[in-house]
């Protein structure tokens, strides 16, 4: 649930993933994506790529749409076509990176 870090806590993270993945390990990361509605922290891929660059250690292998299943909170708005406090598919971005050696 990459999209509930802040800017710094996203690279922060992405280092420290280094401590525990050896070189040429991969992470799986998901995060809500920004490119339909929806409710809740939402990201673009650029954020998630920027997290995840050879600068921090890592290469981005692969990028793809994908969904998460979350419970609608109650004050989401009409606007969005959900019910309250029942389960929605939102659109997320599921990635793959690679610890460099």
């Amino acid at each position: 649930m990459f999209h509930g870090f802040g800017a710094q806590d996203r690279i922060t993270y992405a280092e420290r993933l280094s401590a525990v993945c050896h070189p040429g390990g991969r992470v799986h990361i998901l995060a809500l994506s920004d490119i339909a509605p929806g409710f809740g922290p939402r990201i673009s891929d650029a954020v998630v790529h920027a997290a995840f660059t050879e600068a921090t250690g890592w290469r981005l292998l692969e990028m793809r749409t994908s969904s998460v299943r979350a419970n609608v909170p109650p004050d989401a708005g009409p606007e969005l076509g959900l019910t309250p406090n029942q389960p929605a598919d939102m659109l997320a971005w599921l990635a793959t990176a690679q610890r460099l050696g």
